[in-house]
């Protein structure tokens, strides 16, 4: 079983940034990466004392116009070109390793691609892909965006906007929160996808996408 903390360190990994961490330290070795034209960059890794696989994706790089021009079409309530490499390449690794456990995570942007793929899975499930475990920090909510694209699947499985939040109870993904964070909030008054749970912000004073995961990752205050 993969925990919390260990998806909150491979979130921090991705960036390849100051905060990096070498994945074998904390019982994870580097199996695949891929970048895609459309600006989406995702790893595999594989926990080494049970062989379960873990995709992640990196959250928004500001000097990345084209991550600025998924978080925008977020905002309008669209579904990004990304998302469809997220769950092409998601299921292109499932498919190479049927006998592995996989699972999911990602910080914000990318946290938004994990609540996107396991309601996709959920509204319209084949024979070979269904839903499974996700992990996101730090993600927008992403409640009218797939109201807005796939309401017909919502309202076939008998949900409504009265109770469109009932639906959460059919979702296996789960959203880790800090109090403050502005791109949660500006999302309001949508909400997760999921379960959701609420970090404190004590101490917190990063301004920066990395320093606010690196901080899900250090606090462990869940």
């Amino acid at each position: 079983m993969i925990t919390r903390a260990e998806y909150a360190a491979l979130c921090v990994d991705i960036y390849h940034d100051e905060n990096y961490m070498n994945p074998r330290d904390f019982g994870f070795t580097l199996i695949h990466s891929k970048e895609f034209p459309s600006g989406l960059y995702v790893e595999t890794y594989q926990k080494i004392s049970t062989g379960e696989l873990v995709v992640v994706a990196r959250g928004t790089e500001i000097t990345n116009w084209k991550d600025d021009a998924a978080d925008f079409n977020l905002g309008c309530n669209k579904v990004p070109g990304q998302y469809v490499d997220f769950k092409n390449y998601v299921n292109y690794i499932r498919d190479t390793n049927p006998n592995a456990v996989v699972s999911i995570t990602g910080h914000s942007l990318a946290g938004a691609y994990v609540q996107l793929y396991d309601a996709d899975m959920a509204l319209y499930p084949d024979p070979k892909h269904g839903q499974i475990t996700g992990e996101t920090f730090g993600a927008p909510a992403m409640s009218a965006v797939v109201w807005n694209n796939w309401g017909l699947g919502l309202e076939n499985k008998g949900f409504n906007l009265d109770n469109y939040r009932n639906f959460n109870s059919y979702l296996s993904v789960e959203n880790v929160v800090r109090t403050g964070d502005p791109v949660p909030a500006a999302f309001w008054p949508c909400f997760e996808l999921g379960r959701t749970v609420i970090v404190p912000q004590e101490g917190y004073t990063g301004l920066t996408a990395h320093s606010s995961i690196r901080y899900y990752y250090t606090s462990r205050s869940y």
